[in-house]
């Protein structure tokens, strides 16, 4: 059975000045390697030299993440869809969809609900109507989580629903309803 590695950070880059040597190694050593990137680096910035070809620096960070993946060997790349957030104090940070107004247990249950599903926009809203079911319902063993001590039922029941969520997901897929 191959072993697998997953890594989840903030943005495009991150990968690479942080973990690129790991990952890299871990490739090599047979693992498959994936990454879920919160954002697509909206709120960076870069010379008008290193734009061209390219409508905004999103679109850009999201190409250096591509081929980023393709020399550290990672086997796919996923994103979650958050809008990136400024530094402390900006103005970016005040977006509705800023990953930093959302709570990590929330951005952890959507990492979990869309590993391994198309980027696409049908899955993508599959995938949050999913997992907002299980974290507002919280059947399956979800509601006794949130008596855990100490903040760790709030991060737990997001995990359990975004798990029951994953299954919908790749039973979708599987069984190629709606999509």
């Amino acid at each position: 059975m191959t072993k697998t590695i997953l890594a989840v950070l903030a943005h495009p880059d991150d990968e690479t000045f942080g973990l690129g040597g790991t990952l890299a190694l871990y490739v090599r050593k047979g693992y498959d390697a994936y990454y879920v990137c919160a954002t697509r680096g909206e709120v960076g910035s870069a010379d008008e030299e290193y734009m061209q070809g390219f409508r905004d620096t999103a679109e850009m960070r999201t190409d250096e993440l591509s081929r980023a993946a393709k020399i550290l060997g990672l086997k796919e790349v996923f994103f979650l869809g958050y809008r990136d957030s400024g530094m402390p104090g900006s103005e970016d940070n005040k977006h509705p969809n800023a990953q930093v107004a959302h709570s990590i247990d929330e951005v952890a249950g959507m990492a979990i609900t869309l590993l391994f599903v198309p980027q696409q926009v049908g899955f993508m809203v599959a995938g949050l109507i999913a997992f907002r079911f299980f974290d507002i319902v919280k059947p399956l063993g979800i509601k006794q989580l949130e008596k855990w001590p100490k903040g760790w039922g709030v991060m737990a029941d997001d995990v359990l629903a975004g798990l029951y969520a994953l299954i919908i997901m790749q039973l979708l897929l599987q069984l190629k309803l709606f999509f």
